[in-house]
């Protein structure tokens, strides 16, 4: 006897949405005979509505999407602001004072970036994982220069 995993068509859109199995037996003359087609796991007959091979793909939602991360870079001039909410999908983000000082304000309030200084922020994956603010840079004097990187969705 022969397992077969088969796949039905129940709501007539041309695409395999229930598996089922077939069991075949062979005669003696090689020939495949049908024995019956059974739900997974074998618990109970089924009657497939419209078979249809367990490979048919749905064209119009193609291949799922395949994401990757963008790197970015801004330099801000003394008073300008940065913020992360501009940036929905903002993996990472470090900012590094040159020549001043810059203001961070996140969650935790208001602090100083100090001239040299750099601070990091960043997750760890690159799908369903974002960097959420509050989050905002300012130069206050000097320079302060961001570079970051976002998700992106490839085409």
């Amino acid at each position: 006897m022969i397992e077969a995993c088969r796949c039905d068509d129940t709501d007539g859109d041309g695409l395999p949405d229930i598996g089922y199995v077939e069991l075949l037996g062979v005669d003696c003359d090689g020939n495949l005979t049908s024995l019956g087609t059974y739900t997974n796991g074998l618990t109970e007959p089924y009657t497939p509505v419209a078979p249809v091979d367990c490979d048919t793909v749905d064209e119009a939602e193609g291949a799922d999407p395949a994401f990757g991360v963008q790197a970015r870079r801004v330099e801000l001039a003394a008073g300008a602001s940065w913020s992360a909410a501009a940036w929905p999908t903002l993996q990472s983000v470090t900012a590094v004072a040159f020549g001043g000082s810059g203001t961070v304000t996140t969650a935790d309030g208001a602090s100083t970036l100090h001239t040299g200084e750099a601070a990091t922020w960043s997750v760890a994956r690159d799908v369903n994982a974002l960097l959420t603010g509050p989050l905002t840079i300012t130069a206050d004097t000097g320079t302060v220069t961001l570079s970051y990187t976002i998700g992106v969705t490839l085409s």
